[in-house]
């Protein structure tokens, strides 16, 4: 009876160790890996495309965020650059990229636009359009994109977003006569939600109106 015991608790330690992970530690694992995914920043290849200046703002919250040393900041940011950003840091000094300020101004110098991009950027923003499929919270936050790149102050910006949002939502937000782009942000929301009534209005006077053409040609 004591041997199977003995054989017991040897089974138990070897099957069941102490420092063994639990379900709930799994979880937190795949919760933090997941968190990782989300927040992490992306590569930066140096497409004209890329905006150059929110890619930097984003990894300098990260890294804040994580509590990173500048060792390890410069090591993760040299891991993200690819393509021709790649090749740009390669054939850039050691005393450059050896700190973190040298190498931070090293890269707006060479990625952020350009001054004379701003003029195409300033004609854009007066001339993009609110899709018919885009929401007004994805619009207004591109146009407060292009308007930091051109440093636009929020007089121009709010006319240019009451310029390009659609129809019925311009005429409602300017009825409002918004004084910020907090309350043009809130009076075009409330026009988006009523969209689909006055959608519905619209069909109903087509078939109103297909109606009485109808009656006419009898």
């Amino acid at each position: 009876m004591e041997e199977a015991q003995e054989l017991n608790l040897a089974s138990d330690e070897v099957f069941s160790p102490p420092n063994s992970p639990t379900n709930s530690d799994h979880g937190s694992d795949t919760d933090t890996m997941a968190e990782e995914r989300t927040i992490a920043p992306t590569q930066f290849n140096g497409s004209a495309a890329e905006d150059a200046q929110q890619w930097l703002r984003h990894f300098n919250n990260y890294c804040s965020y994580k509590g990173y040393e500048q060792a390890k900041q410069l090591a993760l940011f040299k891991v993200l650059m690819t393509g021709s950003a790649a090749t740009w840091l390669d054939a850039l000094s050691n005393a450059t990229v050896g700190t973190w300020d040298a190498l931070k101004d090293a890269f707006l110098q060479r990625y952020l636009t350009p001054e004379f991009m701003h003029f195409k950027s300033a004609r854009l923003i007066f001339n993009t359009k609110m899709g018919e499929s885009e929401s007004v919270d994805d619009y207004v936050s591109k146009m407060q994109q292009l308007a930091r790149s051109i440093q636009a102050d929020e007089k121009m910006v709010r006319f240019a977003v009451l310029n390009g949002l659609r129809p019925h939502i311009a005429n409602f937000v300017a009825q409002r006569q918004p004084s910020s782009m907090t309350e043009l942000l809130d009076a075009a929301r409330i026009a988006e939600l009523t969209q689909p009534m006055v959608a519905e209005s619209d069909s109903v006077v087509s078939t109103q109106l297909a109606g009485v053409q109808e009656q006419l040609r009898k």
